[in-house]
């Protein structure tokens, strides 16, 4: 009989996921010091802040952090992770896929030997004027971040708006 370990999903100050004795925060908004890897979905100032962060490695794609860079804000610790990229980190494996929200924004999914869970951050499943949209990801758990999620959020059509612009 194999030995089970459970995955644990928290809100840490960011989207927390640790297994055995490893852990991961996505898009923190403070700094711990608790986590030695960062991951941030894309270059938005509320999904980004950890790229401040001293003492963390960070991962983003390089869209994302030339970016942040642009914002005057200095990384260190930084190593990139395109989409498609997968990066090991202890037991776990952290797997970049595109989240068709802005130039470099990810999706996460965190492989564990029980299953794996998905971190959105921003994401977008229809194509826009600049990125492809995001495809879905099976997944165990999924963990939805979206800034403009609630339904109280209601935009115009894009092809709509595109038009009224033009004319």
């Amino acid at each position: 009989m194999g030995c089970f370990m459970p995955i644990t999903v928290r809100w840490d100050g960011g989207v927390s996921v640790e297994y055995g004795g490893s852990r991961l925060i996505f898009d923190p908004q403070r700094e711990s010091g608790s986590y030695r890897y960062v991951f941030i979905t894309h270059a938005h100032y509320d999904h980004s802040k950890g790229f401040s962060f001293k003492g963390s490695e960070k991962a983003s794609t390089e869209e994302t952090k030339k970016i942040v860079s642009l914002y005057g804000r200095k990384i260190s610790g930084w190593r990139p992770l395109p989409v498609g990229g997968r990066v090991e980190v202890d037991d776990l494996e952290v797997v970049a896929h595109n989240a068709g929200h802005v130039l470099g924004s990810t999706l996460y999914e965190v492989i564990t030997p029980e299953g794996n869970v998905v971190y959105t951050g921003d994401f977008q499943f229809k194509d826009t004027f600049t990125v492809r949209a995001a495809e879905p990801i099976s997944c165990d758990i999924l963990v939805v971040d979206s800034t403009f999620g609630s339904p109280s959020f209601v935009f115009p059509d894009r092809e709509e708006l595109a038009h009224e612009m033009v004319e």
